[in-house]
């Protein structure tokens, strides 16, 4: 061999070898690649003009059955007009139990099937328009529900409902939870400006906008909608309709079966689960900054929520009973006695169950039964001294509200629900539209009240306004919507409050009780140091 040739020759040596099956399997694909590139094309054809879109050829068996499914839903939509729904529709409340997990544990929880009683649903537009009659157009038009994957919120009367009728098979609808409701407007939410979507960034937008309606923030604009407030068409009108486009991919479509249209119609409280399963952000398959964080979940799971409270009222129930009862179940067996309460109420039982907590005028309070219009708690002793409930009666109204979430809005402040004592009404009178009232309290509670500090009182996040320590009495007000969503304007003088003070003020006292005997002890061995020093010097 040469000296060139030597020189020319590459190494090879410390390259590694590529592994038999690789060897083998590129083979197949290329032998596989090469049969399909020999057979014919079956598959529907696309040819290009210039540079416009390419042009796919229909198969008339495709053009046929779209127009006979669109005869279909013209006849359907003539029926339901003229006879109304036959089958589906219904005018009672409907429940369904469910096997769910929550901490690992299978637990039955009961919804509510379709949405009737409810005053607000959210509804989704899930068909194309493929094979859909005009009538249906102009119909999800007046829905404001003009493509697919769009939501909205509707007042939920006889006017909608037979809208909704009309288009069952295009839509589904359900009564939305307020947590759905702000997550949906926090995250997806924009407003109609000047004709055009505008991402609801700042609040002045909504001032602008919605502000001779006393609608000047977004959580204002939230609450208008929850509680289908009088200026909720000025409302639902400003907000643009919501994008639920579905992040999943063909896949996992075909895998879910979520096929377009297969559930329809009411599916009352698990719209809810059909929002979070259906539409759940895929952060895989977006690159999307609001596919990074997750939907709402489903109502049933109950791992999110404390016992800790808000003050923010959420409705006012009545008393049905309050009893004493001497054959109730302990821990060992045995039978004790106490009191048991139940109370007539509608919003805060939509997502309760047995063990979850819920505040009675400021009370927190276990429930241990519950059906559709009513929950029933146990009163410990300590509970009747604390507290004014041992003068409660049938037919009194109290103020309701539902454990707080994690990472919820707290539009008043941290209520544990352990009241403190009462206080009793000595004077009201009224500013314009503001309510003023004086309570008097003992004196080992107001050491903890301050002027514009926190005050829990019946349950209600409130402002303290003025404070007088040496009379023992102080003042708060409450403002014209306040007035009309708790019961405190309704009791007279004389009559008791709850009172839960601000907890930092309680640990406040603590730890400074614990110092103030190391720092006296401190002053007097300065002091003594003092003397000493003094002395030596004389």
């Amino acid at each position: 061999m040469s000296t060139n040739d030597s020189t020319n020759k590459k190494d090879y040596s410390s390259l590694p070898l590529v592994p038999e099956h690789v060897l083998k399997r590129k083979h197949d694909l290329d032998d596989l690649a090469r049969k399909r590139a020999a057979q014919p094309k079956l598959k529907r054809e696309k040819r290009v003009i210039g540079d416009k879109r390419a042009i796919y050829i229909r198969k008339p068996e495709s053009i046929l059955t779209q127009a006979k499914n669109k005869k279909h839903h013209a006849a359907r939509f003539r029926r339901v007009k003229s006879k109304g729904m036959q089958k589906r529709a219904s005018n009672k409340q409907e429940f369904e139990t469910k096997q769910v997990q929550v901490d690992g544990e299978a637990k039955t929880v009961t919804f509510q099937k379709n949405s009737v009683g409810a005053k607000l649903v959210f509804c989704i537009r899930i068909r194309s328009p493929t094979s859909m009659p005009e009538e249906v157009k102009k119909v999800l038009s007046k829905l404001r529900l003009r493509a697919i994957h769009q939501g909205v919120f509707l007042r939920y009367d006889d006017g909608t409902r037979k809208m909704l009728h009309l288009v069952e098979p295009w839509v589904v609808y359900g009564p939305a939870p307020a947590a759905v409701i702000t997550d949906l407007i926090e995250r997806r939410g924009h407003g109609r400006i000047n004709k055009e979507r505008v991402p609801l960034s700042d609040n002045i937008l909504i001032e602008e906008a919605l502000g001779k309606y006393n609608i000047v923030c977004k959580e204002d604009l939230i609450h208008e909608i929850v509680n289908v407030g009088k200026h909720f068409h000025q409302a639902s009108q400003f907000l643009w309709p919501f994008s639920l486009s579905d992040s999943k991919t063909r896949f996992e479509r075909g895998t879910l079966k979520l096929t377009d249209g297969k559930d329809y119609g009411d599916r009352g409280e698990a719209i809810v689960e059909y929002i979070s399963d259906v539409f759940a952000f895929v952060v895989a398959s977006s690159s999307s900054q609001h596919h990074q964080q997750p939907f709402i979940t489903a109502p049933t799971t109950k791992t999110t929520t404390l016992n800790m409270f808000t003050g923010i009222v959420e409705e006012m129930g009545t008393v049905i009973d309050i009893k004493h009862v001497s054959d109730m179940p302990l821990w060992d067996g045995s039978v004790g006695s106490g009191t048991e309460l139940v109370v007539q109420a509608k919003t805060v039982l939509q997502d309760a169950y047995l063990g979850c907590s819920i505040c009675v005028s400021g009370v927190c309070l276990t429930v241990t039964d519950f059906d559709e219009t009513s929950f029933r708690v146990g009163l410990a002793p300590e509970t009747l001294r604390r507290t004014y409930f041992d003068a409660l009666q049938p037919g009194v109204k109290v103020n309701l509200e539902r454990a707080s979430e994690i990472g919820g809005r707290n539009s008043g402040h941290f209520v544990q629900g352990h009241v403190d004592g009462t206080g009793t009404i000595i004077d009201k009178w009224k500013d314009e539209d503001s309510l003023f009232v004086k309570v008097k309290v003992s004196p080992d509670l107001i050491k903890y009240i301050v002027p514009k500090g926190f005050i829990a009182i019946d349950g209600t996040s409130l402002t303290v306004v003025d404070v007088n320590l040496e009379e023992g009495w102080f003042t708060f007000m409450l403002v014209a919507y306040t007035q009309q969503h708790i019961i405190i304007p309704s009791k007279n003088v004389g009559e008791r409050l709850n009172l839960e003070v601000d907890v930092l003020g309680k640990y406040s006292e603590s730890a400074l009780s614990a110092l103030l005997p190391r720092l006296e002890a401190l002053e007097a061995k300065v002091e003594s140091l003092e003397k000493q020093l003094a002395t030596r010097q004389d």
